[in-house]
């Protein structure tokens, strides 16, 4: 079974991101990302979070390397609806996820 590590370093890459902005996305060090790319360290809860976050995964899917079909699903709709979505739309949209976050954020501290 793969590591969170490996996981991690598959969508990093998929993405094209380096350390440096994973950790700035996230609010922690460089170095903290390095750890867990070369494990065993794993980021606290609120971490795994914004990590699912950036790269649109589930958290689920982060610690287990199990996917959320339902999830999945629906980040590829709403991915594809945004290109029919006019400027305004789209900040409501991006108002409306935010303050999912936060409250996702508050339950998960």
């Amino acid at each position: 079974m793969e590591a969170f590590k490996d996981r991690l370093r598959g969508l990093k890459r998929a993405r094209k991101l380096t350390e440096k902005e994973i950790a700035r996305l996230c609010g922690v060090s460089s170095w903290s990302v390095t750890k867990w790319l070369k494990g065993p360290t794993r980021p606290r809860k609120k971490h795994m979070h914004s990590l699912a976050t950036i790269f649109a995964v589930s958290v689920e899917f982060l610690e287990t390397g199990l996917k959320d079909p339902g999830r999945e699903a629906s980040m590829h709709l709403l991915l594809s609806n945004l290109s029919h979505l006019d400027g305004e739309q789209i900040a409501l949209l991006a108002a409306t996820s935010d303050q999912f976050r936060r409250l996702n954020a508050l339950e998960n501290q």
